[in-house]
């Protein structure tokens, strides 16, 4: 799904470069030839071939989308879980990837540590403890570090969250989907005449004058 987004964000983009060099052709050049002429047809193919290539990407991205959409799983009934607020959900997610808590021998202070590296607070463990939802390890000394486990209430919490996002990035995808299909098919920018200035091309493409000569200028003689 993102390859294709990224693919289809790159056709749209080169649709935006053509389109905005074929304004420039019409509207922005003094004088049209035959020449200029070729280089808009030029252009128009090219603006044709983006757009092709901008819906192939398009309906890449439509096909990736109903496939999420069809392994997204069943939306669960979450009314049991507790309402935890958002720095506490993410401090259980840490805490279930593996958890230590441990106290500083020189300020007594209690901080846990999660196997990749981040401190959690001490209160949002004891809220969670409060909760029935993780569990320490009594047997080991705090300046050792005690290892935390999520309680069987814990991990259905847990789980109960992941499935309520999963549902969450269904609806999102079922939204940008709708998004997507409701897109307007790309059309070519009619080409507006422009002014065909004889007179002007008739100055451009008539020789010009020779600079008159100047004067020969008199040899001065020394002192």
């Amino acid at each position: 799904m993102a390859e294709a987004h990224r693919l289809l964000r790159q056709a749209q983009q080169a649709v935006d470069y053509h389109r905005e060099h074929l304004r420039r052709l019409l509207f922005d050049e003094p004088v049209v030839d035959t020449t200029v002429a070729d280089r808009i047809d030029r252009s128009i193919g090219h603006l044709r071939q983006a757009a092709a290539t901008r819906d192939t990407h398009r309906d890449a991205v439509l096909a990736a989308l109903a496939e999420l959409q069809s392994a997204s799983p069943a939306r669960s009934d979450t009314s049991a879980a507790p309402d935890l607020p958002a720095p506490d959900t993410a401090a259980l997610l840490a805490i279930a990837r593996g958890a230590k808590l441990y106290e500083n021998l020189l300020t007594q202070r209690l901080s846990v540590i999660t196997a990749s590296g981040t401190r959690i607070a001490y209160s949002a463990l004891q809220r969670l403890e409060a909760a029935g939802l993780v569990a320490r390890d009594a047997s080991r000394p705090v300046h050792a570090g005690v290892p935390l486990t999520l309680t069987e209430a814990g991990r259905a919490t847990l789980s109960q969250w992941m499935d309520a996002a999963l549902s969450a990035r269904g609806e999102y995808l079922t939204a940008l989907g709708e998004l997507l299909t409701s897109m307007p098919a790309p059309t070519n920018p009619p080409r507006r005449p422009v002014a065909f200035d004889q007179q002007r091309l008739a100055a451009r493409l008539s020789p010009r004058p020779a600079p008159a000569a100047s004067p020969p200028v008199p040899a001065t003689r020394g002192r």
